[in-house]
C-alpha cells in the first residue's frame, strides 16, 4: 500500500470537511451563540491538517490500485470521522460521545447521545445533518465505483466497465461521482421544497431533506418526525425515504432515458414488496389487538407505513414508538432492520440484491438435489450468476449474522438486557439509529449508555457501514505483507 496516496487523499477529505464546518459557525455567530468558536477552531485544524497532507503526499501521477483502495475506504471514515467529532467535542461532549456523534452522521445510522434537540444551537442541529448528508453520498459512491473493484460481499455483480483495473479507479470515480452528484442534489432539493408545501420551516425542510435522502434520520426535535402534524409531512418522507434506499444507478439511467430501469430492475420491486407487506402484517396486527396507532389528523396506515419504511431503508425517524406495538411487531422490525434497502443506495443492512440471490441459490440447491442431471444456474436480473459469486453473498450474509450475534454479546456482557443488546446490535450493524426497549427505542436516545457500549456501538456502526470485509481486510497480517 502506498501510504503517501492513501494520507494525501485522506487530507483532501479532511480539509473539505473543514471547509464544510464554515456555514455552522456562521449560522450560530448570526444567532449570536458561542458555539460558533468551536465550528471555526474545528474548522481552521481540519483544513489546514487536511492541505498540509495533501500538498505534501499528493504527487505525480494519482493511481489508485486494490491496496490504496482498501486503504482509502476504511482510514477515511476513520480519520474524517475523528475530525468531525471536535465541533461536538468543544460544544461540551465527552469524547467518547463526540466521537459516536459525528461517526452516526458519516455513516448514516441516525442514533443519537445528544438530548433537548429542541433547544440545540441550529449550528449543531445543521453540522449534524450535513454529516449524513456528505455520509449519504459518499457511500452511495463508495458502493458503485469501489467495493465492486474490492469484490466486497457480491459487490462486484456492479462493476462497471474497467473499474478493477489500476489507474482506472480515481477517474471511474470521479465520474460516477459527478453523475449521483446531480441526482442526488437534486432529489434533495425535490424534498425540500415537498416539506417546505407542508408547512415546515425552511430550516426544517432543509435539515430534514439532507437526513431523508441520506437514510440518516437526524432531527430537530427530541420527538423526532412526530414534531410535525398531519398526513402531508409523512407522505412526503415516505415517498424519499423510499428513493433513498433504492440504487441510484436507476435514476442515472432514468435521467439519461432509461426511466423504465426503475420498474424492471428486480431490487426496487423486493424492496417494495417486503415492506408493503410488513405494513400490511403490522397494521393487522394492531388491529387484531386493538390498538389505536393513529396520531391527530393521521390514520393509522399512514403511521405504520411511515414506521415501517424508515425502519427498511434505515432512516430511522419516528413518529411513535413502534416498541408498544406488541412483541409480534418487535421481530418485524428486527427483520425490516436487517434486510436494509439497496444495493447502490443510502440504506444499509444486507440489502437486496443479496436477499434476492441467496434465496434464489436456496431454491436452486434444492433443485439440483430433486433433478441432479438438470443445469440450473442462479440468475439475477437476467444474468447467470457464477458460483464464485453466489459464494461472496454467502459468506457476507453468515459474517453479517456472526456480527450481530458477537455484538449482542457484546453488550450482554456490559450487562444489558437480551432485547436492547440484541436490538441495538442490529440497528448498528445495519445503520438504521433508534432500537427497541425502553433504553434505546425511538422515544429515547444512546445517552444512558456506559462509555464501553457506546465505544462498541460505534464500532459496528463504523463495520457495518463499510460492509464488514473491507475493515477485516485491513486487520489481516497477510494484507499487508502482501
Amino acid at each position: 500500500m502506498r501510504v503517501r496516496f492513501v494520507a494525501g487523499v485522506i487530507g483532501l477529505l479532511l480539509a473539505g470537511i473543514g471547509v464544510a464546518m464554515l456555514p455552522c459557525a456562521l449560522i450560530d455567530f448570526t444567532d449570536g451563540n458561542g458555539t460558533w468558536q468551536a465550528f471555526a477552531l474545528a474548522s481552521l485544524l481540519c483544513s489546514l491538517t487536511g492541505a498540509v497532507l495533501a500538498l505534501t503526499c499528493l504527487r505525480g501521477k494519482l493511481e489508485m490500485g486494490r491496496p490504496e483502495a482498501f486503504g482509502v475506504t476504511v482510514f477515511s471514515w476513520l480519520v474524517v470521522g475523528f475530525g468531525a467529532a471536535l465541533p461536538f467535542y468543544w460544544w461540551g461532549m465527552s469524547p467518547v460521545d463526540a466521537v459516536f456523534e459525528s461517526i452516526s452522521g458519516l455513516t448514516t445510522t441516525g442514533a443519537t447521545v445528544i438530548t433537548g434537540l429542541d433547544t440545540t444551537p441550529r449550528g449543531i442541529l445543521l453540522w449534524r445533518a450535513m454529516l449524513q448528508w456528505f455520509g449519504g453520498i459518499g457511500l452511495i459512491v463508495l458502493a458503485m465505483a469501489i467495493l465492486p473493484m474490492l469484490r466486497v460481499g457480491g459487490m462486484q455483480l456492479f462493476r462497471l466497465e474497467n473499474s478493477d483495473q489500476t489507474g482506472k479507479v480515481a477517474g471511474k470515480a470521479r465520474e460516477i461521482a459527478g453523475y449521483i452528484g446531480w441526482v442526488y442534489l437534486g432529489l434533495t432539493a425535490a424534498c425540500m421544497f415537498g416539506y417546505m408545501a407542508t408547512g415546515m420551516s425552511s430550516f426544517n425542510a432543509l435539515i430534514h431533506a439532507f437526513t431523508t435522502l441520506s437514510a440518516g434520520g437526524f432531527s430537530t426535535s427530541d420527538s423526532s418526525f412526530g414534531q410535525f402534524a398531519g398526513t402531508a409531512p409523512s407522505l412526503v418522507a415516505i415517498v424519499f425515504m423510499c428513493c433513498a434506499a433504492m440504487p441510484f444507478a436507476l435514476f442515472v439511467l432514468a435521467v439519461r432515458g432509461k426511466p423504465m430501469a426503475l420498474l424492471t430492475d428486480p431490487q426496487p420491486r423486493l424492496f417494495l414488496a417486503i415492506v408493503l407487506g410488513a405494513s400490511a402484517l403490522v397494521l393487522a396486527y394492531v388491529s387484531a389487538l386493538g390498538l389505536d396507532v393513529s396520531r391527530p389528523g393521521e390514520p393509522a396506515v399512514v403511521v405504520v407505513i411511515f414506521n415501517m419504511v424508515s425502519v427498511m431503508t434505515g432512516t430511522g425517524y419516528a413518529t411513535s414508538d413502534c416498541g408498544l406495538w406488541g412483541p409480534f411487531t418487535y421481530w418485524v422490525v428486527l427483520l425490516l432492520t436487517v434486510f436494509g434497502g439497496c444495493g447502490g443506495s443510502a440504506a444499509g443492512g444486507m440489502k437486496m440484491f443479496r436477499l434476492h440471490i441467496a434465496t434464489s441459490a436456496a431454491f436452486v440447491r434444492y433443485a439440483r438435489i430433486a433433478h441432479p442431471r438438470r443445469v440450473i444456474p442462479v440468475r439475477y436480473n437476467g444474468r447467470v450468476i457464477s458460483d464464485e459469486d453466489v459464494k461472496s453473498i454467502t459468506v457476507f450474509i453468515s459474517l453479517f449474522l456472526m456480527t450481530l450475534v458477537v455484538g449482542a454479546l457484546g453488550y450482554m456482557l456490559l450487562g444489558y438486557d437480551t432485547l436492547t443488546a440484541v436490538s441495538a446490535s442490529a440497528t448498528a450493524v445495519s445503520n438504521v439509529g433508534p432500537g427497541l426497549g425502553p433504553e434505546i427505542g425511538p422515544a429515547t436516545t444512546f445517552q444512558s449508555f456506559s462509555d464501553a457500549a457506546t465505544a462498541w456501538t460505534t464500532l459496528l456502526m463504523f463495520m457495518g457501514r463499510l460492509e464488514l470485509l473491507a475493515v477485516l481486510v485491513l486487520v489481516t497480517p497477510r494484507f499487508w505483507r502482501d
